[in-house]
């Protein structure tokens, strides 16, 4: 009894510091197409997306970003998805979209090459 409760309270102790409220994710995306090589770094925390074009063997990566929102109708998720930019980035630079709110999804799809006229973006989810 007296191990378990010195175990909760030293438990309570160390999640009081804690800030579980926090999202953070960080992926690194090597592609090569038409035999074009291409780094795109994507760090997200909280509802903060920063984009950085890392390496491209053409000198640019281009991107298309939409936003996925997601919300309850009648009882059940709806989700859609809403364009909001196209845009170059040369090597090594980077750009940051800042959502609504924790429940903002950024979808994006890159390039080395400038996409075709009519080409859609689809989220993977």
């Amino acid at each position: 009894m007296r191990l378990t409760l010195l175990t909760l309270i030293f438990g309570v102790i160390l999640l009081a510091g804690c800030d579980f409220s926090t999202r953070y994710a960080h992926h690194t995306n090597t592609t090569i197409e038409d035999g074009v090589k291409m780094t795109v770094i994507t760090a997200i925390k909280n509802e903060s997306t920063v984009i950085d074009c890392k390496e491209s063997d053409s000198g640019v990566c281009y991107f298309k970003v939409a936003s996925r929102r997601c919300f309850l109708d009648a009882g059940r998720e709806t989700c859609i998805t809403i364009d909001l930019e196209d845009f170059k980035l040369a090597q090594g630079e980077t750009k940051t979209f800042v959502g609504k709110d924790n429940n903002e999804d950024f979808v994006h799809c890159a390039s080395a090459t400038e996409f075709e006229v009519g080409y859609v973006c689809e989220p993977s989810s």
